[in-house]
């Protein structure tokens, strides 16, 4: 596998991932937190600066799981430890283990 091809099947993973019908409502969500974190601190200026910042924050993360799923790194070890932090905070999420 060429760098072309890893670079091609990561950009293909990372807009699979970003397109994904329910990230939309999480990256609102996201987007909304950070603007109204914005406004709590009286700053308009600063309201879209933190939403920018957060909105390039979740496809860059978004971009390097895609490269390194296309390179066979696969961040599956960490699910129970994601799974106990939402259990101690009681979120209504549960990610299944591989």
């Amino acid at each position: 596998m060429s760098i072309v091809d890893i670079g091609v099947t990561g950009w293909r993973a990372f807009w699979s991932s970003v397109t994904a019908p329910g990230a939309f409502g999480i990256y609102f969500i996201i987007l909304i937190i950070a603007i109204l974190v914005g406004f709590a601190f009286n700053r308009t200026a600063s309201a879209f600066q933190i939403g920018l910042r957060i909105v390039a924050l979740m496809l860059s993360v978004v971009m390097i799981f895609g490269v390194l799923g296309v390179l066979g790194l696969s961040l599956t070890g960490l699910t129970p430890a994601i799974n106990w932090f939402l259990a101690q905070i009681q979120a209504p999420l549960y990610f299944p283990e591989a």
